[in-house]
């Protein structure tokens, strides 16, 4: 019960002091929603960054742009010796191309830079594989691990053919070749192997890996052949300068049969490692972390 005399309706807010709460509340409410703007931001830039590390992506790219680079140096090294009379036109091995200034300078420093493209590249399908080892057998796991050893010394093996010329030191340029498409034959057949493996982890088709095992099979075909004959070739050989092999020289149809296969070598090797971008478009790359010591 109310006291006497006092009133008993509701009190009622001032029509200005109304419109000053909604103001208020208005307010308030567009500044939350831009605090969780600003968070969301935040969160997307941060997930975005990865912390701050550098991201890799669009890796398909890099084996197509390796690829682009050897049969680009093959071409325009045998261009340029032709043009300077260095070799015979038809069919020289790749090396005599770059055997003579200025072609060897070009040849050595496209290789070297080649050689550290395909290194990368072969670091890169090593982690990928890496990252799939829940999926992967003891047995498969080691043949990572020997690809890598492999595609590294093949890769060094670049190196070697690119700076050592075979008129200057000839053992090394051929023990580089060796590295370069003996180890680069076998890692290959190891890496079909992974492939069919692997091939529903790493998304790509059975065309894909039988494709591999073609290449592979070429590439190892092409390299006994190359060196057989060349050996053969050079028993029967009767002239001065190997670079400018002719007819009359003796062992031209063995050293043709060498030369021939070594190019379709080179263009299998390059062709296998170009197939690698099926497999890059599906993952990308955060940069290794650092860490000292204590």
């Amino acid at each position: 019960m109310g006291l006497p005399g006092a009133s008993t309706r509701p009190r009622t807010l001032n029509p200005s002091t109304t419109s000053r709460v909604k103001q208020s509340l208005n307010s308030k409410s567009i500044t939350l929603k831009y605090v969780q703007l600003i968070v969301l931001k935040i969160k997307w830039l941060s997930n975005k960054c990865g912390s701050n590390k550098m991201e890799f992506s669009k890796l398909q790219y890099l084996p197509i742009f390796m690829y682009l680079w050897f049969m680009s140096t093959f071409v325009l090294t045998y261009v340029i010796s032709v043009i300077q009379k260095d070799v015979e036109p038809i069919f020289p091995y790749i090396s005599d191309t770059g055997t003579f200034t200025p072609t060897s300078c070009i040849f050595g420093q496209l290789l070297n830079v080649g050689s550290i493209l395909l290194s990368i590249i072969i670091y890169i399908r090593y982690l990928q594989i890496k990252e799939i080892n829940g999926h992967l057998t003891k047995g498969l796991y080691s043949s990572n691990v020997t690809c890598l050893i492999l595609g590294w010394l093949a890769s060094l093996g670049v190196g070697l053919v690119a700076n050592f010329q075979e008129t200057e030191v000839f053992s090394i340029h051929i023990f580089g070749a060796i590295m370069a498409f003996g180890l680069g034959s076998v890692y290959q057949l190891i890496q079909c192997h992974i492939s069919a493996k692997t091939m529903k982890e790493c998304r790509i088709s059975q065309h894909v890996v039988n494709f591999r095992w073609i290449l592979g099979i070429v590439s190892t075909v092409t390299f006994f052949t190359c060196f057989c004959f060349a050996g053969l070739a050079m028993m029967k050989y009767q002239g001065t300068d190997m670079t400018k092999w002719k007819k009359a020289d003796g062992g031209y149809s063995l050293h043709l049969v060498s030369t021939i296969t070594e190019w379709i070598l080179g263009v299998a090797t390059m062709t296998y490692v170009f197939t690698f971008t099926f497999d890059f478009q599906h993952f990308k790359l955060i940069e290794p972390t650092l860490q000292f010591f204590d």
